[in-house]
């Protein structure tokens, strides 16, 4: 989500039309899953895939459509039966339906900023929250398709139309989960109006944080390797050289740490992971000591489990001691800081996502569920 909302931003400040493609339903083995998106250029070029770069020419030939009369479109995709010398050689045996709406920050401004502003709320959120992106409507004048709606979490559901109406959701069928098409009656509050409503449904989690506190050339692969999925980096250290220097040049926010006041800085709302590796044992006792005051998701502690035991035991820190992830890091032996890195975000994974980081070799299933 965090590349979305860049790619989505920065064509916003250079008034770029654009159109997004968006998984809304699937049948079978696909490449990429109900959600995935894709922002296709009038150019044919395109970030993000929806197939592994099989269908995309044709879907930038649907593209073009929809860059001429700013109208939605829908397309499918049926690759059960998929020709292998003709057909897109997908190599997958499910199909697609698959969602196309403008991105037009100069004749549709509004429309774009809407849009823009509802997924960039995952940068702030600390708590999942609900999109709705209109598919049809009985009365376009109210809900037009390819409108999103930041739905409240109150029990009681209400949408805003795009005359800035407030309608009860009502005569829902279907349910609000993740990734899912339902249908329902937009009732008006103030007059008598009933407006029969098909969306997808999205759950926008806050975009996965991790926080270095620790900048040593061994964090450096941690922060690279945290960027290439897409999360929210920021580096913490007492050392100005590797804060101000180019050493984490991709990490998202970098805060130099001279007192304790200078953590109260840093934000450990939302999906934040932790990791202490400062490999100085009263700067990492410091950290923990504030870090302990949060409710975190992932706190992990590089180095081995005599000496954390010794940083625990100096903060007489026995609450919630067996959710402190020390030595960090899944047992996959890993050697060097690279494969260190990688082993430390295979267990913020499996732990985000409540996994049990075996072979799916073993597993019995759907690998997505």
């Amino acid at each position: 989500m965090l590349k979305f909302v860049k790619a989505l931003n920065k064509n916003w400040e250079e008034k770029r039309k654009v159109v997004i493609a968006t998984i809304i339903n699937t049948v079978g083995s696909t490449y990429r899953q109900t959600g995935a998106k894709s922002i296709f250029y009038e150019d044919g070029s395109y970030e993000g895939v929806l197939s592994g770069g099989c269908v995309e020419g044709d879907i930038y030939a649907h593209c073009q459509d929809v860059f001429q009369t700013g109208e939605p479109k829908h397309i499918f995709y049926n690759l059960e039966d998929d020709d292998p010398i003709f057909g897109f050689g997908v190599g997958c045996d499910g199909g697609m339906e698959i969602f196309l709406q403008i991105f037009d920050p100069i004749t549709q401004s509004e429309e774009a900023k809407n849009l823009l502003d509802i997924y960039s709320f995952s940068l702030n959120s600390p708590t999942e929250y609900c999109v709705l992106t209109i598919l049809e409507s009985e009365d376009e004048a109210y809900f037009s398709p390819g409108e999103l709606n930041l739905l409240n979490n109150d029990a009681v559901r209400i949408i805003q139309s795009k005359n800035n109406e407030k309608f009860l959701v009502t005569n829902i069928e279907g349910e609000f989960s993740h990734n899912n098409i339902l249908t329902f009656y937009a009732e008006a509050e103030h007059f008598e109006k009933l407006i029969e409503v098909n969306c997808f449904v999205e759950i926008i989690k806050p975009i996965s944080q991790l926080i270095i506190l620790g900048a040593g050339h061994d964090a450096i692969p941690l922060a690279d390797q945290a960027k290439n999925l897409n999360w929210y980096v920021k580096v913490v250290d007492h050392r100005p050289g590797y804060i101000e220097g180019n050493y984490f040049s991709n990490a998202d926010q970098r805060f130099l740490y001279s007192n304790k006041n200078d953590l109260e800085k840093i934000s450990f709302e939302g999906d934040v992971a932790v990791v202490v590796m400062s490999h100085h044992f009263e700067k990492d006792k410091m950290y923990l000591e504030h870090l302990f005051k949060h409710n975190i998701n992932y706190l992990g502690i590089l180095g081995s489990r005599k000496r954390t035991e010794k940083l625990l035991n100096a903060l007489n820190f026995s609450e919630k001691r067996d959710d402190i992830h020390y030595p960090v890091g899944l047992d996959i032996g890993a050697e060097g800081p690279e494969e260190i890195a990688l082993s430390i975000l295979a267990e913020i994974l499996k732990v985000k996502n409540g996994k049990t980081a075996t072979s799916l070799l073993n597993k019995v299933g759907a690998i997505h569920t």
